[in-house]
C-alpha cells in the first residue's frame, strides 16, 4: 500500500489534477460559496485520482 501511495504522489498527472481541483474550488469560493459545486469538484477529483492510479498500475504491469 505504501508503494502505491508513493507512486501516486510521485505522478505529475496527480499533481496537475490536484492543483486544478484546488484552483476550481478557490474560484468557486471567490464567486460565492456553493457547497453543491464544491462537492461536484471533489467528486470529480477523487474519480480522476482513482483513474490515474489505475492507469499507472496497468502501465507498470504491462511494461513487465
Amino acid at each position: 500500500m505504501k508503494t502505491k501511495i508513493k507512486q501516486l504522489l510521485g505522478s505529475i498527472r496527480f499533481w496537475i489534477v490536484t492543483l486544478t481541483a484546488i484552483t476550481a474550488i478557490l474560484a468557486n469560493v471567490a464567486e460565492g460559496l456553493e457547497l453543491h459545486s464544491i462537492l461536484d469538484i471533489v467528486t470529480v477529483y477523487f474519480a480522476t485520482v482513482a483513474a490515474i492510479g489505475t492507469l499507472d498500475s496497468i502501465a507498470v504491469k504491462s511494461a513487465k
